[in-house]
């Protein structure tokens, strides 16, 4: 009874993704990121409406999911993408800003795109080799 209870929970813990939250999130993040070699207000209206967006698509697929109600993400099953997107984002961002070349926003854009696509993929995976 607690090992069926156990695979339930576990079932239950992270439920699929539809692929198309991975592609929007991945065109929204390259959008930012892309945004920042813009001038001025055009770069401020994108970068704003991105992140309502990406926060907005977040809280609807990850945090309220349907069907399920409230959910928190599974803090391992996050870690690689956090570390992934601090690392494709973050090291040319931080080095965009410090050094004033901008078109590292550019690298930063297809590091977001692509550590999300990918880890996406990676997640979906996951989900269905648990099933």
């Amino acid at each position: 009874m607690l090992d069926m209870t156990e695979g339930e929970s576990q079932r239950t813990a992270n439920p699929p993704l539809p692929w198309r939250y991975f592609v929007a999130m991945a065109a929204l993040l390259a959008a930012v990121c892309a945004a920042q070699v813009l001038e001025g207000s055009a770069s401020l209206v994108i970068t704003i409406l991105g992140l309502l967006l990406i926060v907005a698509l977040g809280v609807r697929y990850v945090f309220y999911r349907s069907g399920y109600g409230a959910v928190w993400p599974d803090g391992p099953s996050v870690f690689p993408y956090l570390v992934a997107g601090f690392i494709t984002v973050g090291v040319p961002a931080v080095l965009a800003v410090g050094f004033a070349m901008d078109w590292l926003w550019l690298v930063a854009a297809v590091g977001a795109a692509s550590a999300t696509l990918v880890m996406g993929g990676k997640y979906r995976k996951a989900i269905r080799s648990r099933d």
